[in-house]
């Protein structure tokens, strides 16, 4: 998966950007910021995205 694809992928889903910061144990705002590429997720995040969305492969940096 690519980090491109994360919003597309969150939206088809019908999950909202707050659910998703939610679901991360995190704000808002820390979660824009994987979404639109500005930081790299944690080890943490990158195992709660793929409990989220089971296409994402633990092995592929967002």
């Amino acid at each position: 998966m690519k980090r491109e694809d994360l919003g597309q992928l969150r939206q088809s889903k019908g999950y909202s950007m707050n659910m998703m910061a939610e679901f991360l144990g995190g704000t808002l705002e820390e979660y824009a910021e994987l979404e639109f590429g500005l930081r790299q997720p944690t080890s943490q995040e990158v195992l709660v995205l793929s409990s989220v969305f089971t296409t994402v492969n633990k092995s592929i940096a967002i």
